[in-house]
């Protein structure tokens, strides 16, 4: 990774709190979503898609590199997830909801937590 500024560092360490926090998200999601508990995970999944629009904004600041290429793909891609899972949990289609979060939503929001912290660990260090 090339060189950051401080205000590069301010946005890697948001993106990587960002990314904490969508792990609790998507597990709150799976382990309550046969529970009745439809505003809570309608919020959740309107704050995981605001969330990844904002991250979205953060990498376009970034130096551009391979690295942040892959990063801005994948938050791409677990921003339509998250579309798609609220667009499923509203046609009350919580099969195909669990489907999503279990196969695809959970691995790549893991996979996007590890890159973010392989990429930028120097970056992240308190």
């Amino acid at each position: 990774m090339g060189h950051y500024e401080e205000e590069h560092i301010e946005i890697i360490k948001y993106l990587v709190d960002t990314s904490k926090t969508l792990i609790k998200a998507v597990d709150y999601i799976e382990r309550n979503l046969y529970g009745f508990k439809t505003r809570e995970i309608l919020e959740i999944l309107e704050e995981g898609i605001e969330s990844m629009k904002a991250c979205k904004r953060s990498l376009k600041v970034l130096p551009k590199g391979k690295g942040i290429k892959n990063q801005m793909n994948s938050t791409e891609a677990i921003l339509n997830l998250f579309i798609k899972l609220r667009d499923n949990f509203y046609d009350g289609d919580v099969e195909k909801c669990s489907d999503i979060v279990e196969k695809h939503l959970e691995p790549k929001v893991n996979g996007w937590k590890s890159n973010l912290e392989n990429n930028f660990k120097n970056y992240t260090i308190n």
